[in-house]
């Protein structure tokens, strides 16, 4: 017959019941791993962190954009490739968030940092480069022609032609006189020269210039080339001929 239990005989006697409202300490096998817990070592990423490299990775596609529209060549192309290239990380960092590998958080900040300041630094230099491609001389020299050139009278002309590479107000044409035969005299030093604008729409008063010295001939918005022509003047020995040379071109503002 078994014997009644005592109340010190049960284990579970005075041990408080467990809550039915509080979590299960049992593991649900279908839930998913818990999350770790955060590492307390490991501080939280400074606060400007985050708004930082969304400014850098906008100003960064701002800047590649405006190189690839305003520059040609093979500048236009590595800015175009890099600007869709941050787009669409961009773009995918929003709508589908990259399994990147970790990387230190150290690293990210140095290296926002190092872009943020070439941002500022392009930034800065842009303009002056901007000033500079718009406005510094451009010498074409190489791309000019003078045909005709050679035993002018007084009173003949030889013709200019020369390409507009880069949009400028004025072309500055140099041209070189030595005479065709020195036996005959000495030919250069009366020999004066003007420049015709064979390329204006309307009537244009010529330049007048002098061997070795810059005739500046007005150049239209948007003009391509130029043609000149160029008359030798010298009244005071009109027999004696010359020989022209083109010294220097440049197209200025």
């Amino acid at each position: 017959m078994a014997e009644p239990a005592l109340p010190g005989d049960d284990p579970d006697d005075g041990a408080t019941p467990p809550d039915p409202t509080g979590p299960d300490p049992t593991p649900d096998p279908a839930d998913p791993d818990p999350a770790p817990d955060p590492d307390p070592t490991v501080p939280d990423p400074p606060g400007w962190l985050l708004p930082t490299c969304v400014v850098t990775a906008i100003w960064t596609v701002a800047l590649l954009v405006a190189v690839a529209v305003t520059t040609d060549g093979l500048s236009r192309v590595v800015a175009g490739v890099g600007g869709l290239v941050a787009i669409v990380v961009a773009v995918l960092g929003l709508f589908a968030p990259l399994r990147l590998p970790s990387i230190p958080r150290q690293t990210v900040t140095w290296a926002v940092l190092a872009i943020l300041c070439v941002d500022v630094l392009v930034s800065v230099l842009w303009p002056l480069w901007a000033y500079d491609q718009a406005n510094a001389d451009r010498n074409v020299t190489a791309e000019a022609t003078l045909s005709g050139n050679r035993g002018v009278l007084h009173g003949g002309s030889a013709t200019f032609h020369s390409p507009i590479t880069v949009p400028r107000k004025n072309i500055a044409v140099t041209i070189e006189v030595e005479d065709t035969d020195g036996t005959q005299g000495f030919c250069s030093p009366q020999t004066g020269l003007s420049l015709l604008n064979a390329s204006a729409a309307g009537p244009t008063a010529p330049v007048t210039t002098t061997p070795g010295e810059p005739a500046r001939i007005p150049l239209l918005p948007g003009q391509r080339q130029i043609t000149l022509i160029v008359r030798v003047e010298n009244p005071r020995d009109p027999n004696c001929a010359v020989n022209l040379s083109l010294s220097k071109v440049t197209l200025t503002n």
